[in-house]
């Protein structure tokens, strides 16, 4: 009898609280307005707009094929060079290698970077530097390991090649991804190609499921949409390109984290572009865990306060660096920073003014959120060449938004307050002998 109750006090609440919302979107329509503008302003168009448009323009067979150009490019045997530089992946290293080889890519250089591995990379590498398969260096320095960017650095001066190719050790790849990462290049004004990175381990758990998903949104789908502007902003360090020129122009990388989004935004500056090569396809391990996770993102979150708008703050200048990248920029620190920000002061005023409105916005908000991650991922996978392999996403995209609102953005906003006052800035991704001389900002 309790129980029975208890259900029916329940079934009271939700019906009081459902009358509540529908009389205050009858009396309050500007009110109702000013409650949903944070989804309008920054999430309806921003999920909306690049799936309504690449659907149309794929309809219309738009953009056209430019496989003609880049194969008259590729028949010239441009210079490339491979750096591989990594730290304890003497698992990963000789697949790696092998792959390379395997691609058959004309006047290749393949350059490995051990940065002061404590297990066999050096030795698994070894064979293939004796005979000639690869340049091998070991950084044996007192100091200690420098960390991957100090090993890209290694590489580049180490490299011969007019166009760098940088992959993570344990990245897998598919055996055209070379073809399809140089090609670009026959454009003189393409400065750095990025590449499309998926989750490999996407079956390990729920967190690799859910961040499947989120590649193929965030890579997969809005990296086309940037590339309409010109506005890519961002080439994974796990899978990325530059012309030769472009790199000397910066003088490679400084030495701290996010040097994937710092080099792309020197690029830029120096006057390059950088396009998005979808087919130039990469496989990478994913945290399988909450935890790991979690401490993955808020570098990556602290990361693009300090890089892209403390250290490159200038680029919001479209005078000087272009309109469309400014206002790129300007977007991703309003949506990512500020108005994660505001999103407490939002839910503190509302809380107090109109408690059981904000439950209604935000059930409201979350099937929304749903619906559009589930026809972002189905926009990205008609262009995707592995649309079969990856139809099981469709099911898994409607969790995306309680995945992002209840866990990601709260951690998204830890990140960034810390990041704004400074506090525990250093990240034991980087070594500590690196630490001491990365640039501070």
């Amino acid at each position: 009898m309790g129980l029975l109750v208890l259900l029916d006090r329940i079934r009271f609440a939700i019906a009081e609280a459902w009358h509540t919302w529908l009389q205050y979107c009858g009396e309050q329509g500007w009110g109702l307005l000013i409650v949903f503008l944070p989804f309008i302003l920054f999430d309806l168009r921003r999920f909306l707009g690049p799936s309504v448009v690449l659907l149309v323009m794929r309809y219309l067979g738009l953009p056209r094929d430019a496989s003609a150009a880049h194969d008259r490019f590729l028949a010239t045997a441009p210079r490339v060079s491979v750096v591989l530089a990594g730290y304890n992946e003497e698992a990963a290293v000789v697949p790696a290698i092998e792959s390379l080889l395997e691609t058959g890519f004309p006047n290749l250089e393949i350059i490995v970077v051990d940065d002061g591995s404590e297990d066999r990379t050096y030795a698994r590498a070894l064979p293939y530097a004796q005979r000639g398969a690869i340049r091998l260096v070991r950084n044996s320095a007192a100091t200690g390991r420098g960390g991957k960017p100090s090993g890209m650095n290694l590489g580049t001066r180490m490299a011969s090649g007019d166009y760098l190719v940088f992959l993570d050790v344990d990245t897998s790849f598919d055996r055209d991804l070379l073809r399809h990462m140089i090609g670009p290049f026959c454009d003189p004004k393409v400065g750095v190609v990025a590449g499309n990175l998926k989750v490999r381990n996407h079956a390990a758990s729920f967190w690799t499921r859910m961040q499947s998903v989120e590649y193929v949104i965030a890579i997969g789908l809005h990296r086309r949409w940037l590339g309409l502007f010109g506005t890519n902003y961002i080439a994974s360090g796990a899978c990325g390109a530059f012309r030769r020129a472009a790199l000397d122009g910066f003088l490679g990388c400084d030495v701290a984290t996010a040097e994937d989004l710092d080099n792309t935004l020197k690029a830029h500056r120096a006057g390059w572009r950088t396009v998005f090569a979808p087919r130039a396809i990469a496989t990478t391990d994913v945290p399988e865990t909450l935890k790991s996770l979690v401490h993955q993102r808020i570098r990556w979150d602290r990361d693009l306060v300090r890089v892209a708008f403390r250290k490159h703050l200038d680029l919001l200048d479209g005078r000087r660096y272009g309109a469309l990248m400014a206002v790129e920029l300007g977007q991703v620190l309003l949506v990512s920073v500020i108005a994660n920000l505001l999103y407490v002061v939002y839910l503190a005023v509302m809380v107090v003014v109109a408690p059981v409105v904000l439950i209604g916005v935000m059930a409201l908000c979350l099937i929304a959120y749903a619906l559009l991650s589930t026809l972002s991922v189905a926009t990205s996978l008609t262009s995707s060449e592995r649309r079969r392999e990856e139809r099981w996403m469709l099911a898994w995209a409607p969790l995306l938004p309680l995945y992002n609102e209840l866990i990601f953005r709260w951690v998204r906003i830890y990140a960034t307050a810390m990041e704004i006052l400074r506090l525990n800035q250093q990240d034991p991704y980087l070594p500590q002998s690196a630490w001491r001389n990365a640039p501070r900002f």
